[in-house]
């Protein structure tokens, strides 16, 4: 592990070298600061309790290396099972932005969007109060190792008092012209004051080489400014997804964020809200579809930082094969956050003997005036349920399927636009149609 993290180094070292002369000081010295502290920390490891359960041999023993100057060529044809009626699009093929495939229409005009590249020197001034704040790469390698290389990646900012109707698609298509190659991808989400925006971060593998995203989605809400934010992650059955994403919301602003986990041998999430103005919320909720041999693994915070925030959080999950999952949720209630009200819930669904979930929903309170509650339930399709649907004429694959659809139900139907919904219903029939159960 030790000569993998030396060779990251050496890599940041020679790529320094002149790649990022060009940008501000104070982004090179984040850099330098970040490489510095990826080296200091290595990759975590099964000691450490935030990742007992997942094992990063895959990633620890190989040397993932940035992309060459080779380009994998797509045509329009190639995103059109990607595409989400009514949205905007942006395609970034192997972390470069394309814009012969992307679709702004007059967006441009309402909201500032750039390559994060041209952001990181063009709009540094902007950055800076977040920039490895929100997602802080002091205590997390990933983030730190990410810090050090951002380069591609997408930039959104949008003005105060500006409503975007039309969601936003960023679809992230990983198709490397070489094995073991990673994708240090990089967004910002900046939401003004009383202004609100749907993202829809889309990641999606094309063909079945062995490649490491390692993304870091960096959001902050100012006042009555609202965000909905979909992460869909559907990589290919060789790809390791590591994906950070950080939430800061002022007073009385909203963020409600969705992940829908289908692909990847393995993946982690960490998913972190902090409700640092008074009369935040924030909505939660996560659908996991694993089969044969997959690794998901979602850790979440809820961090309650100031009066009167509420949330609520639902994550699901549907396991077969020797699939493992694991879900670790904390609700902190800081001493000051009175009034809060908070809810968490993981109900997980298994269709094999073999597969496996770790559920661990946590609650800290640290406030005497607040509504907390959390559970967690695994189990297997009910037979009563099963034989009803029998007795009613229904096939025992047909019962099954609509017990399992009913299931992922609850947390699609928390979509309400009708386009993105229908998107990812039919990611699941796909899936619900490859399985064994």
């Amino acid at each position: 592990m030790l000569k993998i993290v030396k060779q990251y180094a050496d890599e940041f070292r020679n790529l320094d070298n002149g790649h990022f002369s060009t940008e501000p000081v104070a982004i090179q010295n984040i850099r330098i600061s970040a490489m510095e502290r990826f080296t200091e920390l290595g990759f975590p490891n099964n000691k450490l309790e935030e990742w007992k359960n997942t094992n990063l041999d895959g990633l620890t023993k190989t040397l993932f290396k940035l992309p060459s100057g080779k380009q994998t060529q797509i045509t329009p044809e190639t995103i059109v099972p990607f595409s989400i009626e009514g949205t905007h699009r942006l395609v970034i093929l192997n972390g470069k932005y394309l814009p012969e495939l992307s679709n702004l229409d007059n967006l441009l005009t309402t909201i500032e969007i750039k390559n994060f590249s041209e952001a990181l020197t063009d709009d540094s001034s902007l950055l800076a109060p977040y920039l490895g704040k929100i997602a802080d790469y002091t205590n997390h390698p990933f983030v730190a190792l990410n810090t050090a290389f951002m380069d591609d990646g997408i930039f959104i900012h949008v003005p105060d008092n500006q409503i975007i109707e039309n969601p936003i698609h960023l679809l992230y298509i990983s198709s490397p012209t070489d094995e073991n190659t990673v994708f240090h991808l990089r967004n910002m989400i900046i939401v003004g004051v009383n202004s609100e925006i749907t993202i829809i971060e889309d990641y999606v593998g094309l063909d079945n080489k062995k490649y490491f995203t390692n993304v870091v989605t960096e959001m902050a809400v100012k006042e009555n400014g609202t965000i909905h934010h979909i992460k869909i992650q559907q990589e290919s059955a060789r790809a390791h997804h590591i994906s950070t994403l950080q939430v800061h919301l002022d007073s009385a602003s909203s963020v409600s964020l969705d992940s829908f986990i289908v692909g990847s041998s393995m993946t982690r999430n960490d998913i972190s809200a902090i409700l640092n103005g008074e009369g935040a919320d924030c909505k939660m909720n996560g659908l996991v579809l694993a089969k044969d041999s997959q690794h998901i693994d979602n850790h979440t915070i809820l961090d309650h930082a100031m009066p009167h925030g509420t949330s609520s959080e639902l994550f699901k999950g549907i396991y077969t094969g020797k699939a493992h999952g694991i879900f670790n949720g904390r609700i902190i209630v800081r001493k000051n956050a009175q009034k809060t009200d908070a809810r968490q819930t993981n109900k997980n669904l298994l269709l094999s003997d073999s597969a496996l979930v770790n559920s661990n929903p946590q609650l800290e309170i640290y406030a005497d005036d607040v509504k907390c509650t959390h559970g967690s339930t695994t189990g297997q399709l009910e037979e009563e349920a099963l034989f009803y649907l029998r007795s009613r004429g229904l096939d025992i694959r047909t019962a099954q399927a609509l017990l399992l659809h009913g299931f992922a139900d609850q947390i699609l139907n928390k979509i309400s636009n009708l386009a993105i919904k229908a998107y990812l219903q039919s990611i699941l029939s796909n899936w619900l149609s490859g399985i064994k159960t």
